[in-house]
């Protein structure tokens, strides 16, 4: 399991942000029995993250694709998408193998969130609904973790419909009516409309499995690809390959107020 360190990156950051504001990402959470609805704890890397960044509690989410947000901490495992919290050491965690995991913290670094954002929760309005949790006058940064990349998600037109006010999202595929959408670009126009600033849209594939160098110095941590395997999880990629581990692994994309 490799592990990103302060690998979210983001755009005209405050003090309070690069001082108090701590993120870590785990590029394989693999549960060899199923993907863990009933248990978060299934995975065998799960005490490795814990151990790691040695915090006080880790909200992990019962996710459906909602636009539902929960504060933490609660010992529950909760049914949502995307939590926050204004405790230190309590992280809010997102669990993601093609969606997009979006961070979120004020200018003050007094709170902090994180969405698990894929088309049906953009769609039913999950950074709308994050972005609500935080004070009415707070300013409010946003920033990226891994998702599928433009060139590797083809949609049909069903979804050019539901997002029809982003065409930016999209990119027609000659003599197709389908489209490679990229949920970076839609979530940052979502963001956009929402008056946050446009997150930096980092150059990371899950379904590709690629981290560019040069992207951030700090993912080159990441190294579980050195054996010749996949660098993220990618549900697409590997949905139907015979090993349950690959099959229901998950990245965790975590981020908390020291």
């Amino acid at each position: 399991m490799g592990l990103v360190n302060n690998a979210i990156q983001w755009r005209e950051p405050t003090e309070e942000i690069l001082q108090r504001v701590g993120s870590y990402i785990s590029n394989n959470l693999d549960y060899p029995e199923g993907f863990g609805l009933q248990n978060p704890y299934h995975s065998i890397n799960h005490t490795r993250i814990h151990k790691h960044t040695r915090l006080k509690h880790i909200q992990w989410l019962r996710q459906s694709h909602s636009a539902v947000v929960r504060q933490a901490p609660t010992t529950a495992y909760i049914k949502a998408d995307a939590c926050w919290t204004s405790r230190s050491y309590v992280a809010c965690a997102a669990l993601t193998a093609d969606c997009l995991p979006v961070f979120f913290a004020n200018a003050s670094a007094t709170q902090v969130a994180v969405a698990h954002a894929g088309w049906r929760g953009l769609a039913a309005g999950i950074l709308e609904n994050t972005l609500a949790c935080f004070p009415k006058d707070d300013r409010i940064f946003a920033a990226f973790g891994p998702a599928i990349s433009q060139s590797n998600y083809e949609v049909g037109k069903e979804l050019t419909d539901v997002f029809a006010e982003y065409p930016d999202a999209f990119k027609p595929i000659n003599n197709s009516e389908k489209h490679l959408m990229s949920l970076y670009n839609l979530a940052a126009s979502i963001l956009e409309k929402q008056g946050v600033a446009s997150p930096i849209i980092p150059e990371w594939c899950s379904f590709g499995s690629r981290n560019l160098a040069g992207s951030n110095p700090d993912a080159h941590d990441i190294d579980n690809n050195a054996t010749g395997g996949p660098l993220f999880p990618s549900h697409r990629r590997d949905k139907d390959v015979k090993s349950a581990s690959k099959r229901n692994a998950r990245i965790a994309n975590l981020i908390w107020l020291k």
